[in-house]
Parts: structure tokens; sequence; C-alpha cells
């Protein structure tokens, strides 16, 4: 996968049309008095497959970080794996049988699903 390393980031992903795939590994968390790091990821169309994770490095400190997923179409997958503490997680989804797994642990993270549609 791609992957992105570093403090107070902003990254931004736009995909239009079919069969897209997005692998991405980020390393990240906000550094003391940052601001907040955040990936948007939005997909419009169909059969499209993304994985994003927070925690690529494995190390269990991305922390402060906020993940927003939209899917627009039809038999779409996101996969976001976050690690860490005080994140946010936020996904909207609409079209026919597409999914959204969401795998958050540590403390003080936060998530939002709409529709609920997760697995």
């Amino acid at each position: 996968p791609a992957t992105i390393s570093g403090d107070n980031l902003s990254v931004t992903i736009d995909q239009i049309g079919a069969s897209n795939t997005l692998n991405l590994g980020l390393n990240m968390s906000t550094a003391s008095g940052g601001v907040n790091s955040s990936v948007t990821y939005s997909i419009t169309g169909n059969y499209n497959t993304a994985t994003i994770n927070s925690n690529n490095s494995g190390a269990g400190t991305s922390a402060s970080n906020i993940i927003s997923v939209t899917q627009v179409g039809d038999s779409s997958t996101a996969t976001v794996t976050m690690l860490g503490t005080s994140n946010t997680l936020t996904a909207s989804q609409t079209g026919n049988y597409s999914a959204f797994v969401g795998n958050i642990s540590g403390t003080g993270n936060t998530r939002a699903l709409v529709p609920p549609r997760y697995r």
C-alpha cells in the first residue's frame, strides 16, 4: 500500500469511476499543540475497494486523528482500521450491496456511520 508518514497531516482523496482500488497506510498522530491529522476519502462509482489504516506502523500511537469516508455507488467496500486514542471516524454510504468495515481500538474514540451499515 501507499504509505504517508508525519504529524498534523491533511490528506484528501477523491476517486470517480468504477473498479477503483485504494490501499493506504498512514503513520500519523497529532503533535503537541498541532492541528488534528485528517484523511478525507470520497468515492463515486461502482465496484470500488478501499483500505485505510491509521496505524500502519503497528506502534499503537495513532492519536487524535480524523478519518471521513463517503461512498456513493453500488457494490463498494471500505475498510478503516484505527488504533490509538481520541480518534474520530465518520462514514457515509449510499448504494446497493456496499459495505463499510470499521475496526476501531483504543480509548476515547468516536464514530458516526450514516446509514449505520457496518459489519
